[in-house]
C-alpha cells in the first residue's frame, strides 16, 4: 500500500466518493433513502481542498 498526499482534484472525488458509498451504506434504514440518493457527487470533495 503507497500512502501518499492529495494531489489533484481526481483524488478528491475519489475519496469524497467513498464517503457517499459509506454513507449511503452506513445510514440505509436510518437516514430517509429519499435523502440519501440526493447526496450529489463530489459533496464532500470541498473538505480535502488544499490550503
Amino acid at each position: 500500500m503507497e500512502i501518499r498526499y492529495i494531489t489533484n482534484s481526481d483524488d478528491r472525488l475519489a475519496i469524497s466518493k467513498i464517503y457517499e458509498e459509506s454513507w449511503k451504506y452506513a445510514y440505509k434504514g436510518i437516514i430517509p433513502q429519499e435523502y440519501l440518493n440526493s447526496i450529489p457527487e463530489g459533496r464532500w470533495s470541498k473538505n480535502f481542498d488544499i490550503p
